[in-house]
C-alpha cells in the first residue's frame, strides 16, 4: 500500500476530512515501516529569539512532532532562544546527520530561521531543510528571502509533512506533494492545499515532552469565527478560500483525554491553562467539556473568552468546574478603533458586562488591550484607559500593535506606506514596541503606556502627561490613515 491509497482510506466529506486517527495511521505505519531499515531522523528546531512573551508550547509544531513520531519517525527537538546557540545547532546537526530539519516561523521569528537555516544548509548539505507555519502560509513569497530552505509546507501541515517524509524515505521526488511550495527557475511554485481537517481527533496528541510548558497549557481547536482586522484568523481562511476561519475541535472526551496523558507525566501539577483563541464558543461542546472535567480532572484552569459569549450561566459553568482566571480581549476603549478599525463588532456595554459576570462569580479577570493602531490619538489611549478603569479587571494588560501580512490591517499598513522599515528590520520587541511612522512623541508615549500600563489603570501613575502634551496637536497622518481617509474604511 503506497501513502495517497493509506490517504484514499480518509472519508473525504464536506470540503475536510473525517479520520479515526488509529486506521489512518496503521494504514501510514504499514506503507512506512517495511521499507526501513533505520528510522528516518528529523531534527526540528524552535526559534524564540527575542520574544517579550513567555515561552510555551507551539502547538502547531508540537501536533507535527506528535505526528511523526506516530508514525515511526525519529524526531529531535531543540528550542533555539538566541543567534549564540546557531553554532551549537550546527555542531549537532553535523554529528547527528538528519535526512530531514524542520522549522515553524511566525513573522518575527523568520529573520532567524532564514539565518540558521542557511548555515545548517552549509554544514549538512545533504539534508532538506523545510519550514511551515503562520508566516509561510500568508507570505511563501518569504521562501526567496531564506536560500537555506528548501521548500515550505503550508497550511496544516500533518498529513503533508508526514508524505514529504514518505518521499524522503523512498528516494522518490516529492515535489508534487499538496501543501508544499518551492522554487522552480527563479519562481514560486505553490501546489494546492488538502482540504482542512473537519475533526481533530483525526490527529495524535501533541508531542508535548520536547517543550518547556511552565503553564501546562492545551489547545483543542483550530480557528476563530471573528474576523478581527489584526489577527491572522482571516487570512488563513482566505488561504483556504473561506471567508471565516471557522473552528473546528478535539471531541470533549479526547481534549480530556489528552489532559489525563499530560496529568500522568507532570503527576505534581496543581493547574492548568486552556489556550484555545475562543473558548466555549460552541455551547455544546463547552457544556460537555465542562461536565467531563469537573468529574475527571478538577483543576483549577484558565482560559481565553470571547465578551460576546459570556453569561451568567456560562460564569456560573466555569465556577463551578474550577476555573479561577478568564482573560478577554477589550482591545480598545475608543469605539472607533475598536470597530471600525479593529473589527471587533462589540459594544462598550458587553464588554462592561462580561467582566461584572465573571467577578460576581468569584473569578479572576485579564483584560486585553492593543494600542498604537493606525489612526491612534492621545485621546483613543486615554479612552481605553478609561474603559480598563470601569471594568476592574484583575490583570490589565497591554500590547502594541503589530502589522503581520496577510492581515487585514497588516496589508493595509504595507500599502499605505505606514511601516517604518529601519523599525521593522531592527525591533527586536514584537507588540512591545511600534514600526510605525509615529512621531517621536508618540513612540515616547506608546512606550510609557505598554510599559506601565497597570499603574497607569490603577491610577499610581499618569498617562505620560508630557509626552502627551507634546503629541496632541501634532498631525497624525504617517499612521493614522483612517482618520485622514474615512471613506477607506468602506
Amino acid at each position: 500500500m503506497n501513502f495517497n491509497e493509506a490517504v484514499r482510506r480518509a472519508k473525504w466529506v464536506g470540503g475536510g476530512v473525517r479520520l479515526e486517527f488509529n486506521d489512518i495511521v496503521n494504514d501510514l505505519v504499514s506503507w512506512v515501516l517495511p521499507s526501513l531499515k533505520k528510522p528516518t531522523r528529523v531534527l526540528f528546531i524552535y526559534t524564540n529569539i527575542n520574544d517579550s512573551h513567555v515561552a510555551s508550547i507551539p502547538f502547531g509544531l508540537a501536533s507535527i512532532v506528535g505526528f511523526a513520531e506516530n508514525l515511526g519517525y525519529k524526531s529531535v527537538v531543540k528550542t533555539c532562544t538566541s543567534v549564540e546557540q546557531f553554532q551549537e545547532l550546527c555542531e549537532f546537526a553535523r554529528s547527528y546527520a538528519p535526512e530531514v530539519i524542520a522549522f515553524t516561523s511566525v513573522m518575527t521569528q523568520f529573520k532567524y530561521v532564514a539565518a540558521l537555516a542557511e548555515q545548517l544548509s552549509a554544514v549538512r548539505p545533504e539534508s532538506l531543510i523545510v519550514c511551515g507555519g503562520v508566516h509561510v502560509t500568508l507570505a511563501p513569497e518569504s521562501l526567496f528571502e531564506a536560500p537555506g530552505l528548501d521548500c515550505l509546507i503550508l497550511g496544516e501541515g500533518e498529513f503533508a509533512f508526514a508524505e514529504f517524509l514518505g518521499c524522503v524515505d523512498s528516494g522518490a521526488d516529492y515535489h508534487h506533494i499538496q501543501n508544499l511550495a518551492y522554487r522552480c527557475g527563479g519562481q514560486l511554485v505553490q501546489n494546492a492545499l488538502r482540504p482542512r481537517m473537519e475533526s481533530l481527533d483525526a490527529l495524535p496528541f501533541p508531542g508535548r515532552k520536547h517543550f518547556p510548558d511552565p503553564h501546562f497549557s492545551f489547545f483543542f481547536t483550530r480557528g476563530c469565527p471573528f474576523n478581527c482586522s489584526y489577527c491572522s484568523n482571516h487570512a488563513l481562511a482566505a488561504v483556504y478560500g473561506l471567508t471565516r476561519n471557522t473552528p473546528r475541535y478535539r471531541t470533549p472526551k479526547s481534549a480530556i483525554q489528552e489532559i489525563e496523558e499530560g496529568l500522568c507525566r507532570r503527576p505534581l501539577v496543581r493547574q492548568l491553562e486552556i489556550f484555545d483563541d475562543t473558548f466555549g464558543i460552541d455551547r455544546h461542546w463547552r457544556d460537555e467539556f465542562l461536565r467531563l472535567y469537573k468529574k475527571r480532572i478538577g483543576l483549577p484552569f484558565r482560559c481565553l473568552i470571547n465578551p460576546l459569549v459570556v453569561t451568567r450561566s456560562f460564569a456560573e459553568m466555569l465556577r463551578d468546574a474550577g476555573c479561577y482566571t478568564v482573560s478577554m480581549g477589550v482591545e480598545s476603549g475608543n469605539e472607533f478603533m475598536r470597530r471600525k478599525v479593529m473589527r471587533r463588532h462589540m459594544s462598550r456595554d458587553q464588554i462592561v458586562r462580561a467582566f461584572r459576570f465573571i467577578s460576581e462569580h468569584g473569578m479572576q479577570t485579564l483584560a486585553w488591550n492593543v494600542i498604537g493602531l493606525p489612526g491612534e490619538t492621545v485621546q483613543s489611549l486615554r479612552d481605553t484607559v478609561d474603559l480598563n478603569r470601569e471594568i476592574q479587571a484583575t490583570n490589565p494588560c497591554c500590547q502594541v500593535f503589530h502589522p503581520y501580512p496577510g492581515t487585514h490591517l497588516g496589508d493595509l499598513c504595507s500599502s499605505q506606506d505606514l511601516l517604518d522599515e529601519t523599525l521593522l528590520a531592527t525591533n527586536f520587541k514584537e507588540r512591545m514596541r511600534s514600526v510605525l511612522k509615529f512621531s517621536d512623541e508618540m513612540h515616547a508615549l506608546l512606550i510609557h503606556c505598554v510599559e506601565d500600563f497597570e499603574a497607569i489603570v490603577r491610577g499610581t501613575m499618569r498617562m505620560g502627561e508630557e509626552e502627551a502634551e507634546r503629541v496632541e496637536g501634532i498631525r497624525p497622518a504617517p499612521a493614522s490613515p483612517f482618520r485622514e481617509h474615512p471613506v477607506r474604511l468602506c
